[in-house]
């Protein structure tokens, strides 16, 4: 549940960069230069201090280039920033809370979270950027384990944004953690269009927690032969059948658990070398336009060789 927010440091409107500029940043990023992407962005926040949207593309491009110390050094300066300075308070305190979150500091993230809750009326926020805080307030108090603060959080998030199934399906985790087991199947009913294959595993286990075994065994199955087809789904199926006794089955399930899990490592690889393929594809756009861009020749040239068309390599070397 705490992974949700933790990059969720958002622009919240268009930066007021030159056209000019904006386009050299894009081919910084097209090229992966981000050395030059952030000296750029570093002389546009220098002539606008109080542009959040510069400051947060500026963070970006340090956490892209591996900056580690630039980006502990522009989280430091938003942590010390004034709200007071800024036109809407209300976007510094929430993006600043979801830095807190980031490095885990999740006290400080609810403070900052509780202060733009005052600011949404001045500010004229919709109930939707109401729903979106009162979920942070929840995610934070989640990763502290106070679990009836999250659920008092989701609830008022639920209130302002009624019939999300993204809220709907938090709250259901919640009330699972809590032990309220019925309440918990309700809600994961009202959340199946969201994340549908999740929501079956979840249910089935707070149907498994409650000795409803033949129940559990159903939306395990259910989550396999209308989603893909996954290791955690057979496992949980496997503990639901050997509390039924039925051992030869509970094997079975463990057996099929281990052969997918085998056939998700050979997936994987396939996936790594089809993003090598949009690579390349990517560099040869750039190429296009600067045929004589030494990075993004040696970066096809390496893009090639992994994925073993070693004369084409050799030949775009030479």
């Amino acid at each position: 549940m705490c992974q949700r927010l933790s990059t969720h440091a958002k622009r919240t409107s268009v930066p007021t960069i030159p056209v000019a500029t904006a386009l050299e940043l894009h081919y910084y990023q097209l090229i992966s230069r981000y050395d030059l992407y952030t000296e750029l962005l570093d002389n546009v926040h220098e002539k606008s201090p109080y542009d959040w949207d510069v400051l947060l593309l500026l963070l970006e491009g340090y956490r892209m280039d591996w900056q580690t110390e630039n980006v502990t050094r522009i989280r430091n300066k938003v942590f010390q920033l004034n709200a007071e300075e800024y036109k809407s308070k209300f976007d510094l305190l929430l993006t600043r809370g979801y830095m807190y979150f980031e490095v885990e500091k999740y006290e400080e993230a609810i403070t900052n979270f509780n202060s733009a809750l005052s600011y949404i009326e001045a500010e004229a926020k919709t109930e939707n950027d109401a729903a979106g805080l009162f979920d942070a307030i929840h995610e934070a108090n989640s990763c502290l384990g106070r679990y009836d603060d999250a659920l008092t959080a989701i609830d008022s998030a639920i209130q302002n944004c009624p019939g999300h199934c993204l809220y709907y399906h938090a709250k259901a985790t919640l009330l699972h953690k809590l032990r309220r087991l019925e309440e918990s199947i309700e809600f994961y009913n009202k959340s199946m269009t969201y994340a549908s294959r999740t929501c079956y595993l979840l249910r089935g286990s707070a149907y498994h927690d409650l000795g409803k075994y033949d129940l559990a065994i159903a939306d395990f199955d259910y989550s396999c032969t209308h989603y893909k087809e996954s290791t955690e789904a057979y496992k949980r199926k496997a503990r639901s059948l050997f509390m039924q006794k039925k051992y030869f089955e509970a094997l079975r399930a463990m057996d099929r658990s281990k052969q997918i899990e085998s056939l998700d490592d050979e997936q994987e690889t396939e996936d790594v070398l089809r993003e090598f393929e949009q690579e390349v594809l990517v560099y040869d756009q750039v190429l296009e336009m600067d045929p004589r861009n030494i990075d993004a020749l040696i970066s096809k040239g390496v893009g090639m060789n992994i994925l073993g068309r070693y004369e084409d390599a050799i030949e775009l070397f030479d």
